[in-house]
């Protein structure tokens, strides 16, 4: 199982954070479903875990909801 399966079964309206694990460091924070798909294309990478999020956007009150996918191993193809 991959990024790429596990946004098919996610709401259009979802953010999409990527925490590298190896790293101990959010990669990419905000991204679409389209984005994270973009992501995983040029990406190899193992897939360690998911789990929900929800945060302030930047200076609003506004909240939203999304996905970070942990991952390690992340080599640029």
């Amino acid at each position: 199982m991959n990024i790429d399966d596990l946004l098919d079964y996610t709401q259009d309206d979802c953010v999409i954070d990527i925490f590298d694990c190896d790293l101990g460091a959010t990669i990419k924070t905000g991204l679409s479903i389209d984005e994270a798909r973009e992501w995983h294309e040029h990406h190899d990478y193992d897939l360690w875990s998911f789990e929900p999020i929800q945060r302030k956007e930047d200076n609003s009150d506004n909240i939203v909801f999304g996905i970070v996918f942990n991952v390690g191993k992340v080599e640029e193809e």
